[in-house]
């Protein structure tokens, strides 16, 4: 399955030069002190997916300023059924712009990553998640779709976003050009229901796997969610519209709004607006309305599902970095979750402060100890 072989970061954040060899395809421990760089080492190998980062951050603000360096690098070598393939990211200091490198090639579109590896993550700072603004929702469900079922996904959601800032720029004008705003709209509609109806497609397939998933037994700690997507777009298609209505009816619906939307600055619905409900499947509870300790585990579970709908329908397992995730969970808990893990197959990479309570996580764990930017193999 696809997995990181190696890792090398070149003025990451706290590294100056460092680097991970002889990886396998199994659980990998990353243990050492808060603000050792255990998070950097997730975070670099999170760029190999499209979008940001787990962390979001600027691309200048992952530069090590404390040496001569100029600009950071992130390279690796991903084993594949076709051999190792070395990709690279980087940052270019003279431009301010991301440079992604398969292959030895550069390539403009980040969504060309996902053809050779999917990844997923979490993080303490996705706690909150059913708590969240609807954005961050977005984010995470968009994120597990163009990642491993629909890379163009991503695309989409860029231009879409390009299309509606242009819109909203242009309402600021009073006497702005009606053909321009015509193109843009036309844009967005098109761009719209495909995103829209790529969310109902991954919601309705998810809830088949999480049904499938309980229904197994195994999961005893971590229950599965049901999952539904509210938004203008995403209603129409679920009530049986056409695709070509649902366009007309956005497209309407643009055009009615734009003195609105001139006078609030945004544009007023679509699907930048959509929010993703979760329920607890078993109590049949909002997520946002269970305890902290059940939203956690119920966020753990839809991982799970989600690693376990991917290795049915691509046969592959995503890579997972699982950042203090022992961290929320008693001895039992932890072991469950392992076992699960480790039965799924794939790449684990998991962070945490005590090596002692990963010692009998899975066979064949690769651990490493970090230290103030060093990388130590147990």
């Amino acid at each position: 399955m696809p997995h990181f072989k190696s890792l090398t970061l070149t003025a990451f954040r706290n590294y100056e030069l460092a680097s991970l060899d002889k990886l396998g395809n199994n659980f990998i421990v990353l243990t050492g002190a808060n603000g050792s760089g255990k998070t950097n080492i997730l975070e670099a190998l999170s760029l190999f997916a499209p979008g940001r980062g787990l962390r979001k951050s600027p691309l200048d603000v992952m530069q090590n300023n404390e040496i001569a360096q100029p600009s950071w690098a992130v390279s690796t070598r991903i084993a594949s059924d076709y051999g190792e393939i070395p990709m690279g990211v980087g940052y270019d200091q003279n431009s301010g712009r991301r440079i992604t490198r398969i292959k030895g090639k550069d390539v403009r579109a980040q969504s060309e990553l996902s053809e050779y590896i999917s990844l997923l993550w979490l993080t303490p700072q996705m706690d909150g998640l059913f708590l969240d603004s609807g954005s961050e929702r977005r984010r995470f469900f968009d994120r597990m779709i163009f990642t491993s079922f629909d890379g163009a996904h991503a695309g989409r959601l860029t231009r879409y976003e390009n299309a509606m800032r242009q819109r909203n720029k242009l309402l600021q004008d009073d006497e702005f050009n009606d053909t321009w705003i015509d193109s843009l709209e036309l844009d967005m509609a098109e761009t719209g229901v495909a995103i829209a109806a790529s969310r109902l497609d991954f919601i309705y397939r998810l809830n088949g796997a999480s049904r499938k998933f309980a229904e197994t037994g195994l999961l005893k700690s971590f229950p599965m969610g049901e999952f539904t997507a509210f938004g203008y777009l995403e209603n129409k298609l679920a009530e049986r519209h056409s695709a070509v209505s649902c366009e007309e009816q956005f497209l309407t619906l643009l055009r009615d709004s734009r003195r609105i939307d001139a006078k609030r600055g945004g544009t007023s619905d679509g699907p930048h607006k959509t929010d993703f409900k979760v329920q607890h499947l078993k109590k049949n509870m909002a997520a946002s309305q269970c305890s902290t300790g059940e939203q956690k585990a119920l966020l753990t579970g839809i991982v799970l599902a989600y690693a376990q709908m991917v290795r049915e329908e691509k046969n592959i397992m995503p890579v997972l970095l699982l950042d203090e995730i022992a961290a929320h969970y008693d001895k039992d808990r932890r072991a469950e979750l392992f076992a699960l893990l480790y039965a799924m197959g794939g790449q684990v990479w998991i962070t945490g402060t005590d090596q002692e309570i990963f010692i009998n996580a899975a066979p064949e764990t690769q651990f490493f100890t970090i230290e103030k930017g060093k990388i130590k193999q147990q």
